[in-house]
């Protein structure tokens, strides 16, 4: 067979399943709202802010099964789009933005692409529904995002210590850049560190909270006030022993400085060597890991967020006002 010939079949053959596309999906179009990530200084939690919006042609397919758990029940999709348009802006995504389809009630965010089908021209994305649970994560505008602290454990502590500069002459700097776990951002290069607590190593040490009355930029405001304790698991890449050494000692001196303020170290912490491996490099990578038990006032750790939100930036990347 010759090469026009081929050529001739796969324009037929792309032209029936473009007719059986529009015939599956009466000459859909799909909205796609795109949003871009947002962090919050104060504890690292991630937001999506729409900033524009991307309709294409083709077809939805959606599976959908019950899910039950023990906090919600809710209906999840698997969701499969065709289309016979190449979209360029989900192939060349930035990593800060998603795309989510709105289609009824429901919204479909797309992850993975997969396949191009060259004989029929056809392209095929795939993702899920987004949880109810979840959902309050994409915001409408960027008026939405919140202004105060989320978690309740040491964490904005930890995050305070990045970019820690020793001030005593002879002491530590940390040039680590630490993450809460389940937050580090898309394909980011070591060196970095990552702060996990699992909710279950956050516990209360006095009996009940304390309520206090404190000044606010002059205004009387309540706060409650209790003595906790957490595990904390630090994890580390990229870094050769002296590093991890120094990242090691700039910690001890930062709780050390902070003690006396809220927060205390409960055990001898260790720096001990992970084994994090890939069957394809047939290596392991620069791992080091910590538990650190530490004691801490759950006010002091608001009061971190509330210096963080002093000299925290945020910076708005493509906001469309429109949208």
């Amino acid at each position: 067979m010759q090469i026009g010939e081929v050529r001739r079949r796969q324009s037929e053959l792309a032209a029936v399943i473009g007719d059986a596309v529009e015939d599956l999906d009466l000459s859909q179009e799909v909205i796609f709202t795109q949003y871009t990530r947002k962090v919050l200084p104060l504890d690292g939690y991630v937001f999506w802010i729409p900033t524009g919006t991307l309709t294409v042609p083709g077809a939805l397919h959606v599976a959908m099964e019950m899910i039950q758990n023990e906090d919600e029940t809710f209906g999840l999709a698997s969701a499969t789009f065709t289309t016979q348009t190449f979209v360029a802006e989900f192939t060349d995504i930035p990593v800060s933005t998603i795309y989510v389809a709105t289609v009824g009630e429901s919204n479909y965010a797309f992850s993975r692409h997969a396949g191009y089908f060259q004989a029929a021209n056809t392209w095929h994305y795939q993702g899920s529904s987004i949880p109810p649970a979840l959902l309050s994560q994409l915001l409408s505008s960027p008026s939405q995002l919140p202004t105060g602290l989320i978690v309740s454990n040491s964490l904005p502590i930890w995050l305070a210590f990045n970019g820690y500069k020793s001030p005593y002459v002879g002491g530590f700097s940390n040039t680590i850049t630490l993450f809460p776990s389940k937050l580090v951002p898309t394909n980011e290069p070591a060196p970095y560190g990552v702060v996990h607590i699992e909710p279950a190593n956050t516990r209360g040490i006095s009996g009940v909270p304390q309520v206090q009355q404190v000044s606010v930029n002059g205004v009387a405001t309540r706060v409650m006030t209790q003595l906790m304790a957490d595990r904390v698991k630090i994890v580390l890449y990229g870094l050769q022993s002296d590093a991890a050494q120094e990242f090691y000692g700039a910690l001890m001196e930062y709780i050390g400085t902070t003690s006396t303020n809220g927060m205390g170290l409960m055990n001898v912490p260790a720096l001990q060597d992970g084994k994090r491996e890939q069957v394809e490099l047939q290596t392991i990578a620069m791992q080091k890991t910590m538990d650190i038990d530490v004691s801490y006032s759950s006010y002091y750790a608001k009061s971190v967020a509330l210096q963080t939100i002093k000299t925290a930036t945020m910076t708005w990347v493509g906001f469309n006002t429109s949208v």
